[in-house]
């Protein structure tokens, strides 16, 4: 009898690990939702009303690391922020409209989170 239930404990577990797996999957792509960068494709072209105030700091920051952006970052995208990725995009061979599309984020090796409802 110790063994049956030994068993049965094994093969419950056995059998509830691709589920679990399943659900982790699941719980991320709700964490991310539909306003994850990675969800939106190709035509995602994020600006100032798009990011939060943490994503604009990371931009900010490698751009400033790169010597495109003047200043140390302030997680507020103002006329320089769109310069300095204006002149990223044109400086390397990417399409020069200062927003962010996936190429330049891709180009640039940095991850965001859009927060704006209008990329679902």
């Amino acid at each position: 009898m110790k063994r049956l239930l030994s068993v049965l404990a094994v093969s419950a577990v056995i059998c509830a690990a691709p589920l679990a797996a399943a659900k982790a999957q699941h719980l991320h792509d709700r964490m991310a939702g539909a306003n994850h960068v990675s969800s939106m494709g190709a035509k995602l072209k994020l600006g100032a009303k798009d990011l939060n105030g943490y994503d604009v700091r990371k931009i900010q920051k490698k751009l400033y690391e790169k010597g495109y952006y003047p200043e140390p970052a302030d997680g507020v995208w103002g006329a320089k922020t769109t310069a300095a990725i204006r002149k990223y995009q044109k400086m390397n061979g990417l399409s020069a409209h200062g927003l962010l599309d996936q190429k330049t984020l891709s180009h640039m090796g940095v991850e965001v989170n859009a927060v704006a409802d209008n990329h679902k």
